[in-house]
């Protein structure tokens, strides 16, 4: 999987570095990137390079890279949750618990939810820095 990302955004930063086009990948490229190898339970050392790799190949397009960092990501996802709904809330415990990464670590309901948050936001001012 992580290979298959390293080439799907290797080869679309090369099809844009020869256009005048601005590219906003937004969460696409390393949260999304991050969050799906970890709930895969990929060991760091190949997250890490998956994502040094599509680093490496973004620099081509000279990019600004903005991190809206959380302080206290637990108050985050409660406020988000309480503004957002149960349905949400359901949504959101089910896409943090039901992965390998989770179950290997017996996280389960809300709170294996925001263990899973805290972890997955620990390894981003990680990836980061």
């Amino acid at each position: 999987m992580a290979e298959r990302f390293v080439h799907f955004w290797r080869d679309y930063f090369s099809e844009q570095a020869t256009t005048d086009n601005v590219v906003i990948a937004e969460a696409a490229l390393f949260q999304t990137v991050a969050r799906v190898l970890l709930s895969q339970n990929l060991p760091a050392q190949s997250i890490d390079r998956c994502l040094l790799e599509i680093s490496t190949a973004v620099r081509a397009l000279d990019p600004i890279l903005v991190l809206f960092g959380q302080t206290d990501c637990e108050r985050h996802i409660r406020q988000l949750c309480e503004q957002r709904g149960d349905e949400w809330r359901a949504f959101l415990v089910r896409a943090a618990t039901q992965n390998v990464y989770s179950r290997s670590r017996g996280y389960g309901d809300f709170a294996g939810m925001l263990q899973f948050m805290a972890d997955y936001q620990e390894r981003c001012e990680y990836w980061f820095e």
